[in-house]
C-alpha cells in the first residue's frame, strides 16, 4: 500500500524502495515483483528488468511472475516471438492468469499482427480481470487503420459508464488523430503526477498540431517537469525547440532524452549519440544551416502569409534547405 501512495505521487524513488522491501519478504503473491518490473519498464531501463529477474527468489521462479517479467521485457525490446514464449510458458504455469492471457494480445499488437491479437482479445472477452482488454482493442482497431472505430469503442464505454484515466486520454488521443485539436473536447482530471504529465503531453501534441509552437513547447515542458525522463515529452520540447530556432533547449532536450534513453538504446544496440533520432538529426540540419537560420530569426516574428514569398526565394537560393523548407510548410498551413 506504501508504495502505490509513493507511485501515485509521483515519488518513484521511494516506491521503488517499498516495492523491493515488498518483494524481499516470503512472495505468496507476486505483485511487488511486477510492480518493480513495471517501474523499470516505465523507465526504459532493461538493465534493471534484467538484474530483478536473475534475482528473483526461487518461491517467484515457481510461478507465472518470472515469465511474465521475461516476456514483458522481451516485449519492450521489440523481440516479439521470444516475448510469445515467455507469456505462453507463464498461461501453462497459472492457467487463469489475466496477464498471462492478455500477453498474446500485446505481443501481436505491438509486433503488427492484428489477426492474431484479434484472436487473443476474443479470448480475452472471457477474463472479466482483464482491465486493460477495452484500450487492446481500441489499439487494435488502430492499428488496422479504423481509428473510428476504436474512438467509438472507448466514446460507447464512457456512456456506459466507463469513468477510467487511462480511457478519457486514449479517447482524447484518437479524437486529436482523426480530427485535429478542435476534436479533442473535454480532458479528464489528474490525480497523480503521472497523469498530469500525460495531459500535458497531449496538450503538447495538441497545441504542435495548431501549430501553436510557443503554447507547445510550454506544454512539453511541464511534462517534462512533472515527468524528467519522459521520451516523448523530452523530443516533443526538442521538436518545438529546434522550430523555433532555440538550440540551446533543443540541445538540453536531446540530451536529456539521450540519458533517459541509454540503458533501452544499449540494449536494442541504437546509436547513444542525440543526433541519432528523427528529432536529433532535424536538429542537426538546422544548426549548420546557418543561412537559413539567420534568415528564419528575421522571418518567424512576421504574420505567416508575410513569409512566404522570401521563403520561396531562400527555397530558391538553397533549394536543400530542411529549415527553409519546414517552414514554408508551416506558414502555408
Amino acid at each position: 500500500m506504501l508504495a502505490n501512495a509513493e507511485r501515485a505521487l509521483g515519488q518513484a524513488e521511494a516506491a521503488r524502495e517499498a516495492f523491493r522491501r515488498a518483494a524481499a519478504l516470503p512472495p505468496e503473491a507476486p505483485a511487488p515483483f511486477l510492480a518493480l518490473v513495471g517501474l523499470a519498464l516505465e523507465a526504459r531501463d532493461p538493465e534493471q528488468v534484467r538484474r530483478l529477474i536473475d534475482t528473483a527468489p526461487t518461491a517467484l521462479r515457481e510461478t507465472a511472475a518470472c515469465p511474465l517479467a521475461e516476456g514483458r521485457l522481451a516485449q519492450s525490446l521489440g523481440r516479439f516471438e521470444q516475448a510469445a514464449r515467455h507469456f505462453a510458458e507463464a498461461l501453462a504455469r497459472e492457467p487463469g492468469n489475466a496477464q498471462a492471457r492478455i500477453g498474446p494480445a500485446q505481443v501481436a499488437i505491438a509486433a503488427g499482427r492484428p489477426e492474431l491479437a484479434e484472436t487473443a482479445l476474443a479470448e480475452l472477452a472471457t477474463v472479466p480481470e482483464a482491465p486493460h482488454a477495452l484500450l487492446m482493442r481500441a489499439a487494435l482497431l488502430r492499428r488496422r487503420g479504423r481509428a473510428a472505430e476504436a474512438l467509438a469503442l472507448l466514446r460507447h464505454a464512457q456512456q456506459q459508464g466507463d469513468r477510467r484515466f487511462a480511457v478519457a486520454l486514449e479517447a482524447a488521443r484518437l479524437a486529436l488523430f482523426l480530427d485535429g485539436p478542435t476534436a479533442v473536447g473535454d480532458l479528464p482530471a489528474a490525480a497523480t503526477p503521472a497523469q498530469a504529465a500525460a495531459l500535458a503531453r497531449l496538450l503538447g501534441a495538441s497545441a504542435e498540431a495548431a501549430l501553436d509552437l510557443e503554447a507547445a513547447a510550454e506544454h512539453y515542458g511541464r511534462a517534462v517537469g512533472l515527468a524528467p525522463e519522459d521520451s516523448a515529452a523530452l523530443d516533443g520540447r526538442a521538436r518545438t525547440a529546434v522550430l523555433l530556432l532555440d538550440e540551446a533547449a533543443a540541445a538540453s532536450a536531446l540530451r536529456r532524452q539521450a540519458e533517459a534513453e541509454a540503458a533501452w538504446r544499449r540494449a536494442r544496440k541504437l546509436p547513444h549519440a542525440p543526433s541519432q533520432t528523427l528529432t536529433g538529426q532535424i536538429a542537426l540540419e538546422f544548426r549548420l544551416d546557418r543561412t537559413a537560420t539567420r534568415a528564419l530569426a528575421r522571418l518567424l516574428p512576421l504574420p505567416p502569409e508575410a513569409r512566404i514569398a522570401p521563403l520561396l526565394e531562400l527555397l530558391a537560393e538553397a533549394p536543400g534547405s530542411t529549415a527553409a523548407a519546414l517552414w514554408l510548410l508551416i506558414s502555408l498551413h
